[in-house]
């Protein structure tokens, strides 16, 4: 309840900021009442609004001061005194337009959001804007704390490389951590993270992708007649492109929003002949140089806009106003452009670092720009430039060109070698495939929108330079700043849909604002009347068939769904003051630092160095008292079905590739396993009853001759590989083992000859058959005092691929190793025993289906008849049995529980999870060999799931005296 209101109070910000944004847009005289509609006249607001309050959010975040809920309070009581006001100066009119936008915008946004990516795990961008929001909103601070609080110690400085999950810096003389990208776009994430929570972050995207076709449409209808406008606007919003940035945590949209906004109050200002209202737009535009480093591109193409719009040899009274307009915005621009460039290297001073060359070259050239708007040309040089470039046959030259252009990069670039690579400062390595980018713009648009796209631009420049409709004029200038760059070479990794983002905020949207002109313009130049609308209808059919062709499956499917949820559930199990080890992958480790705010370590493994001092910190907190929790991506602990927790993600993933659109979808299963550590940070509890090594790794013992981890129903394996497996076992058991058992699963079809040695001394030597089993070992000679112990695996040899012609598997494989088994305690002494799960060489188990993980815990149905058969120690006495119940049908069942072939008990199961309790008849057990069964009746879950189920159930426990 109380997050509830929290979120009530911090949503207050939007409503406020978009009445703020119409008080300011009153002020600037926008012309309200006859030329836009009230819901986008609405969607305005909430920009300006957004570029004016964001300077706020920062600088609350800045001083560690940023609190979510004082601005959403300020903003529900700015709202309240401002909003009937407004109503009545506006006297705002609904028609049905802002019926149909509305409900164009509401389903947009209820797509979006429906399909929204949960793009919590670092690794890529998407990652650091969201756990950076997070961070901001849960801390109120712009920079976070170190994962560990000495790390910036000077001799635990080593450790700081592998501490990195991706997109952030360790600043070491502030002992803090600074992310990678200005926090223009993740503050606002903040914001709505403080106004929904993680929903309300993930949603913000596609909220603003819904004002972003609102926005268009109301650009494109500046330039168009209302159908066409439409027509744009599908092609838009539709396109995979964009909707796949609509649905991640990336700045592309916000880039977007602004872009679209101040493009259509400069539109305005000029048309009406408003400086205020021209600055304001120029401020919009200029503003997303704060949020991505390649937005002083469009500030470059801004600036020369207004340089070629202040010369303009103009003779009517309105020159003046033009020009003090086109002067005043490039100046406005020029001076966001430089703050921003210091503003960056305030907040990522490393990232910064490495563009200043070129952004101080940008920002030059768009000084340069604002120095040609401001001289005073002589008339006569004026008037000669305005002539050579209204003259058609240059407009047709350059056309011509254009289409050459056209021609070059699409047959004949993306097949002349060598090819393009990437430059060895990026530190990817290989062909960038920038000589493919038409070609993948096609790929999302249509190849007839391309070519559509290619008259449009030659339609736009002859309307411009020739005709004088100045209406194309600043888009064309913000387009072709953009397009130039990033069609020789977008500068990004090769994968889609990834490499398309940099197309996304202004280059995406002008293809389709030209591809509509070149179809209007191509439909209108047929001689009869009658075709043109079949040429429409039919071009039309073809765009939108290609594009409902690439958007399938991605357009419906939800990346990374339930991400939160997998993280926070792994949070919950970690006790408040623990130290997390972290093995796991960046993508797992970023969350878990910088959202969750949990203490880790981590170091590289392939250092030793930095392994050494790892293992000395963990022994210090220990001794302190403070618990070591081990967080690794495949159980590193002795016991792992018991000690080892896991957490498991499964979602749609989308496959990458160079060829795009990319249409397939793979799930991607993600594992996550907790554990405590014992003494010396070793994955072994020196006080157990038993201890399986070998199956998989251990965190603290060395090993070799092993391949990668397998599961067969959730219990790990591994091969041995090459003659011989080693296992280096620190160890700390207060007594020597009682018995030792080899668990080989299965080995060569021909079988193999298998020796085990402890410290040089043979524990076992034998053939073994291809089946494997449970084989006791010879513990007589070994010395268990000693600290360590040496195990060795030795065993003949195969190739898969020699048995099975049709096999790629060339590995030199030994055996399958279940674990070799130490028990520490007499089997009479134990008094208990847990099975049910894993190979136990004195339990057998029928009518069970594979182990699966149930909120972290190890569980698996039974297919109506489970049963086991139990070899207790000579003389036990059973005692109590108890059956965890993990799992029943929706209508609930009856279980009946047989001991001995006799019915014990009958439960009525209407709930799980649930824990059955039974005394068991103390009666000796006939050949020590127990019989229990659980029988209940069988139900179908589902049409994809086909096997007949009982009872779910946990690990079984029985003990005896």
């Amino acid at each position: 309840m109380g997050s509830l209101i929290q979120h009530s109070l911090g949503f207050g910000y939007f409503p406020g900021i978009a009445v703020l944004g119409l008080l300011l847009l009153r002020r600037a005289k926008l012309d309200t009442a006859t030329t836009l509609p009230v819901i986008v006249l609405a969607t305005l607001g909430f920009t300006v609004g957004l570029v004016l309050t964001w300077p706020l959010l920062f600088v609350a975040a800045w001083v560690g001061a940023f609190k979510p809920v004082l601005f959403g309070v300020a903003g529900w009581t700015l709202t309240a005194a401002c909003l009937p006001r407004l109503y009545r100066e506006l006297r705002p009119v609904w028609a049905r337009t802002d019926t149909v936008l509305l409900l164009v915008a509401a389903l947009i946004f209820a797509w979006h959001g429906l399909y929204r990516n949960e793009s919590i795990f670092s690794g890529r961008d998407q990652g650091v804007y969201s756990n950076h929001a997070a961070h901001i909103a849960r801390t109120g601070d712009l920079r976070a704390a170190p994962p560990y609080a000495d790390l910036f110690v000077p001799e635990n400085s080593m450790l700081i490389s592998g501490a990195q999950a991706g997109g952030y810096f360790f600043d070491a003389t502030q002992e803090n951590i600074y992310f990678q990208f200005p926090p223009t776009f993740a503050i606002t994430l903040a914001q709505a993270f403080g106004g929904g929570g993680f929903l309300g972050m993930f949603l913000f995207n596609p909220l603003l992708a819904a004002l972003n076709t609102l926005l268009f449409y109301e650009f494109a209808r500046r330039l168009f007649a209302s159908r066409w406008a439409w027509f744009a606007t599908a092609l838009f919003s539709l396109n995979l492109a964009q909707i796949w940035i609509a649905r991640i945590t990336l700045s592309e949209v916000i880039t977007q929003t602004w872009l679209l906004g101040g493009l259509i109050l400069l539109h305005q200002a000029f048309t009406r002949r408003q400086v205020g209202l021209g600055v304001l737009a120029h401020a919009l535009i200029a503003t997303c140089t704060f949020v991505r480093i390649d937005a002083y591109l469009v500030l470059l193409g801004l600036c020369a806009f207004d340089a070629w719009s202040a010369q303009q040899p103009r003779s009517d009274h309105s020159a003046t106003t033009c020009r003090q307009l086109a002067r005043a915005g490039a100046t406005i621009g020029v001076v966001l452009g430089a703050l921003a460039f210091g503003y960056g290297f305030l907040t990522s001073p490393g990232y910064y670092h490495d563009f200043s060359g070129r952004l101080a070259a940008m920002l030059g050239i768009a000084t340069a720009f604002t120095v040609v708007a401001w001289l005073p040309l002589p008339r006569r040089l004026r008037e000669s430039l305005d002539a050579l470039l209204r003259a058609p046959r240059l407009i047709t030259a350059l056309s011509a060109v254009l289409v050459l252009l056209a021609l070059y990069a699409w047959w004949i670039r993306p097949h002349i070698e060598p090819f393009a690579q990437f430059a060895e400062s990026i530190g990817w390595e290989g062909r960038d495939y920038r000589e493919n980018s038409l070609r993948d713009l096609a790929a999302y648009l249509s190849p007839p929108a391309i070519a559509f796209m290619l008259v449009g631009l030659c339609l736009a420049l002859r309307r411009t330079f020739v005709d004088r409709e100045w209406n194309w004029a600043p888009f064309l200038a913000l387009w072709a700043a953009c397009t130039l760059l990033y069609l020789y070479n977008p500068y990004i990794s090769t994968d889609h849909i990834w490499k398309i983002r940099r197309f996304v905020p202004v280059i995406l949207p002008g293809m389709v604002l030209l591809a509509t002109l070149g179809l209007q313009g191509t439909v209108a130049a047929v001689p009869r009347p009658r075709w043109r609308p079949i040429l429409a209808s039919l071009a039309g059919v073809a765009i939108f068939a290609w594009v409902g062709w690439s958007m399938y499956p991605l357009g419906f499917a939800r990346l990374n769904g339930e991400a939160v949820a997998f993280i926070q559930s792994i949070k919950r199990e970690i006790p408040r003051h623990a130290l997390v080890v972290a093995t796991v992958r960046k993508p797992i480790l970023g969350p878990i630092q910088l959202v969750e705010q949990v203490q880790t370590l981590r170091a590289r493994p392939e250092d030793p160095v930095q392994a050494e001092r790892l293992k000395q910190l963990i022994n210090l907190e220990q001794s302190r008292g403070r618990t070591v929790m081990l967080l690794s991506p495949t159980p590193m602990v002795a016991n792992p079905l018991r000690d080892a927790r896991r957490f498991e993600l499964v979602h749609p993933n989308l496959l990458r590739t160079t060829e795009p659109p990319p249409r397939e979808l793979k799930l991607r299963r993600r594992t996550a396993f907790l554990s405590v550590l014992g003494p010396g940070g070793v994955g072994i509890d020196p006080h157990a009853a038993e201890v399986r090594l070998g199956a998989n790794p251990i965190y603290g013992v060395p090993e070799s001759g092993f391949a990668g981890q397998e599961y067969v129903d959730e219990i790990p394996f591994r091969w041995t590989t090459g003659p011989t497996a080693r296992l280096d076992v620190p160890w700390a058991f207060p007594s020597p083992p009682q018995r030792a058992f080899l668990d080989i699963m299965a080995t060569s079809p021909d079988g193999a000859a298998v020796k085990v040695t402890i410290d040089e001394h043979t524990a076992f030597e034998a053939a073994i058959p291809a089946e494997g089993g449970v084989l006791p070992l010879d513990l007589t000679d070994v010395d268990w005092t000693r600290s360590h112990h040496e195990i060795s695996v030795h065993s003949s040899t195969f190739r898969p691929s020699d048995f099975a012609p049709e096999s790629t598997d060339h590995r030199e494989l030994g055996v399958r190793l279940g674990g070799i088994v130490f028990s520490f305690r007499p089997p009479g002494a134990q008094a208990r025993m847990v099975f049910g799960f894993g190979r136990n060489p004195y339990v057998k188990s029928y009518g069970l289906h594979p182990i699966e993980p149930i909120h972290g815990e190890p569980a698996r149905w039974t297919n109506g008849f489970g049963h086991f058969e139990i070899e207790l120690p000579p003389n036990a006495i059973p005692r109590q049995l108890t059956v965890p119940i993990a799992g029943v049908p929706r209508d609930g069942t009856e279980l009946e529980i047989w001991w001995e072939g006799h019915r014990l008990q009958t439960f009525q199961l209407d709930h799980a999870p649930d824990q059955l309790e039974l005394s068991l008849p103390s009666a000796p057990i006939a050949d020590h060999v127990a019989s229990l069964e659980l029988r209940s009746p069988t139900f179908d879950p589902n049409s994809h799931d086909r096997r007949e189920l009982g009872v779910m159930i946990g690990q079984l426990t029985i003990t005896w005296h």
